[in-house]
C-alpha cells in the first residue's frame, strides 16, 4: 500500500480492493461469498445513492433557474404594465401644437421624401425576398449537364472576347 500511495493517489482503492480479496480468499475462504455478496450489495448502494444526490442535485438546480426565471418575468410584467400606464397617460393628455406656417411646409416636404424613401425601401426588400425564394427552385432546375453547357459556353464567349480583343 505504502508503494502504491507513493506511485499515484488513483491506483490505491484498486491495490486495497486486491489485498482485501486475498486477506479473504487466506483467512476465511468458507466466508469468501458471503463477504463477496455484502461487498458487492455496499458498492451498489454506494452507486445508488450517488446518482440520488446527482439527481436531487440536479433538481435543486432546476428549481433554482425556475425560480430566478419567474422573478425576471414577474419585473418584466411589472416593466410592461408600467410602460402600458405610461402610453396611456401620454396618449390621454391633450396635444398643443404651435408651428409656424413655414416650418409646416418644409416639414411635410421632408414627410413626403420620407414616405418616397420608405416605399422604395419596401419594394427593395420586397424584391430581396422574393429572389432569395426563387433562389432553391433555380437550383433545383440546374442539372450537371446544364450547369456544364453554360461553363462551356462561358468559356467560348471568353475566348472569343480574348481573340476580338487581340486582333
Amino acid at each position: 500500500m505504502t508503494l502504491a500511495c507513493e506511485i499515484s493517489d488513483e491506483i490505491v482503492p484498486r491495490i486495497l480492493n486486491e489485498c482485501l480479496n486475498e486477506y479473504i480468499r487466506l483467512i476465511c475462504p468458507h466466508l469468501e461469498g458471503s463477504i463477496n455478496e455484502l461487498k458487492n450489495k455496499g458498492m451498489y448502494q454506494k452507486e445508488q445513492n450517488d446518482e440520488y444526490i446527482k439527481i436531487m442535485i440536479t433538481i435543486a438546480n432546476n428549481l433554482d433557474m425556475f425560480a430566478d426565471s419567474i422573478d425576471k418575468l414577474k419585473k418584466y410584467i411589472e416593466g410592461m404594465r408600467n410602460e402600458s400606464l405610461k402610453w396611456n397617460e401620454i396618449q390621454n393628455q391633450k396635444r398643443i401644437s404651435i408651428i409656424s406656417q413655414s416650418s409646416n411646409d418644409t416639414s411635410s416636404i421632408s414627410k413626403q421624401k420620407q414616405k418616397c424613401f420608405n416605399r422604395k425601401m419596401q419594394g427593395a426588400i420586397h424584391g430581396a425576398m422574393n429572389a432569395l425564394r426563387d433562389i432553391p427552385a433555380t437550383l433545383a432546375n440546374i442539372t450537371p449537364s446544364s450547369s456544364e453547357n453554360a461553363l462551356n459556353e462561358q468559356s467560348d464567349n471568353f475566348d472569343k472576347q480574348l481573340n476580338d480583343e487581340s486582333e
